[in-house]
């Protein structure tokens, strides 16, 4: 059996002190990328990402490889609009690759076969 007493603000469990959480802000509901491509996929000397950021902020670009190791990142300040992002793959090993796309709070996910 817990024993909990309550006096205010404050909540003791057990001797516990709990502390009263108001949770994290919450993410917005609408998302920061829509219409990701990428092309040519596979693709050998590089890649392009195609995509509308639909509000200013910082970008992330990861290039993760099957073993789930980061090999690549870079992070920029953009704004709103249709973007494109070309990285180049001529020093990545062939196989299977995620491109990560990560913005304020959402990260978006590409598979790419690099030849």
């Amino acid at each position: 059996m817990v024993a909990t007493l309550s006096a205010g603000d404050l909540l003791l469990t057990q001797g516990f002190q709990q502390p009263e959480v108001a949770g994290p802000i919450k993410a917005p509901e609408a998302p920061f990328v829509s219409d990701l491509i990428v092309y040519p996929n596979p693709a050998a000397e590089f890649t392009n990402l195609e995509f509308d950021l639909l509000q200013d902020g910082r970008v992330v670009f990861m290039l993760v490889n099957n073993a789930g190791q980061v090999v690549f990142t870079e992070t920029s300040q953009m704004l709103a609009g249709r973007l494109k992002y070309t990285m180049a793959l001529s020093n990545y090993a062939s196989g299977l690759y995620y491109l990560v796309i990560r913005t304020a709070y959402r990260t978006y996910t590409e598979k790419l076969v690099i030849q």
